[in-house]
């Protein structure tokens, strides 16, 4: 029986990274392996206490969980899992080390000592295993690792579809907005600036923004329902028509989740998410309030696309469960433990890519954008020399052929009492509610 230690931060309620570190740890158990923790960041907290909070927020069982970095035994594999841990498992004894990677951590900090010290991280030579593909290629083509990666997953049994969004279409649209925050890669307020675009264009769609107990004050209407359980969480997508993510590091589960729940989702169109996210079921848009807008709008707007779409992201989420998920890390940790070389196919990754266009709404439409989305298509497959094209024609860059609504307010549907005088009128009393 193979002997593993996993050094990781303390359970988070409500953080999805930390969960899956502690969920792969009893996988490890369940596997036949002896699998232990070491909290690098206990704040005062006992071993009980953290074991406690492990079973009560993760569903975690059987997973002895200590405070320090003090090795109680001999393991025949150390585990990183976040790059500060990094150094700590480099200069521990183990004659086998890992590195679980969920996100490209470098860019969490100011340019500075904290980015090169988290890629630094990545030059130790510890066995990487990623959690998807765009950290996998990153870390192959940027700091020469050979990593194992997982595929984005979700729970099955939880996240699905309840209500078929045929019967949605015919009750009042709305949307539900990933809002953190706390978490500027989620960037909070990109996502409030577009979902302003769309209230003033379509008051009658209703708004809900889950994942924080924090309301901002904002100068349109809005349902903010916190923090919610994932049995909640799955509810309110089945309630809605579109799900709106924003994502600029590694790409968040929550438009995988949506897609399970047969929810169309919305997010960035940037280098991040072209190599995890499937094309039939995200929309993705430049990054400009105007064009994120667009693409909730046109989803909206056209049920026979929403439908589509939620058919596809069902489906396509059938054959990514979180068990299969949990295989693909033993697989990887079956390799690393006999020592079996990590084949690393570039290619295969790249072939699968998103191959969607790009939604740009039309005031944002210019050489300069293009040039941006063409950058972001083709970070890792640039070829040397490549001349600058900003061939507005070139199809690949066409909006969808999306009705565009930023600067023609009359594109869109507008309901009855929806004047612009009226639109005005309610912006004034909610700006005064807000003032006062």
């Amino acid at each position: 029986m193979s002997r593993i230690a996993i050094v990781a931060p303390a359970p988070i309620k409500g953080s999805g990274g930390v969960a899956r570190i502690y969920v792969f740890a009893m996988a490890l158990n369940t596997a036949g392996y002896k699998c232990d923790v070491y909290v690098f960041d206990s704040n005062g907290r006992s071993s009980f206490d953290l074991k406690v909070d492990a079973a009560g927020f993760y569903d975690v069982d059987g997973v002895d969980v200590f405070t320090g970095i003090s090795l109680r035994e001999n393991y025949e594999l150390l585990i990183a899992t976040r790059w500060d841990t990094a150094k700590i498992v480099r200069d521990l004894p183990s004659s086998k080390k890992a590195y679980l990677i969920q996100d490209f951590e470098a860019c969490f900090n100011p340019v500075g000592d904290g980015t090169i010290l988290a890629e630094n991280s990545y030059l130790y030579g510890l066995q990487a295993i990623t959690y998807g593909r765009w950290l996998a290629f990153k870390l192959y083509s940027e700091f020469g690792n050979a990593p194992y990666y997982c595929n984005f997953a979700t729970n099955l049994t939880i996240f699905r579809v309840k209500q078929q969004m045929r019967d949605r279409i015919g009750k009042p649209p709305a949307v539900c907005f990933i809002y953190q925050h706390d978490k500027p890669r989620r960037c909070p307020h990109l996502g409030i600036e577009a979902l302003g675009i769309v209230k003033h264009l379509r008051p009658d769609v209703e708004l809900y923004f889950v994942g924080s107990n924090e309301s901002p004050k904002l100068w349109y209407d809005y349902t903010n329902v916190g923090l919610l359980s994932t049995e909640e969480l799955n509810d309110l997508y089945n309630r809605c028509h579109v799900g709106f993510c924003l994502s600029s590091s590694n790409p968040s589960c929550n438009p995988f989740d949506m897609m399970a729940a047969g929810l169309p989702a919305v997010d960035l169109y940037r280098e991040n998410n072209l190599f995890d996210i499937p094309s039939g079921g995200v929309l993705l848009a430049h990054q400009t309030p105007e064009s994120l807008a667009e693409a909730i709008l046109y989803l909206i707007s056209n049920p026979e696309i929403l439908l589509k779409m939620s058919d596809f992201g069902a489906e396509f989420m059938k054959v990514r469960s979180a068990t299969g998920e949990i295989q693909e890390f033993l697989g990887a940790i079956e390799g690393i433990l006999t020592e079996k070389p990590s084949i690393f196919d570039a290619s295969a990754i790249v072939q699968q890519r998103f191959t969607g266009q790009a939604v740009i709404a039309a005031v944002n439409m210019s050489p300069s954008v293009v040039q941006h989305v063409r950058s972001q298509r083709s970070k890792f497959i640039a070829l040397e020399n490549q001349s600058v094209d900003t061939d507005l024609n070139d199809e690949t860059f066409k909006s969808h052929s999306f009705v565009t609504a930023i600067n023609q307010i009359s594109a869109y549907p507008v309901l009855i009492n929806t004047s612009l005088a009226s639109r005005i009128k309610r912006l004034i009393k909610r700006m005064v509610s807000i003032v006062r």
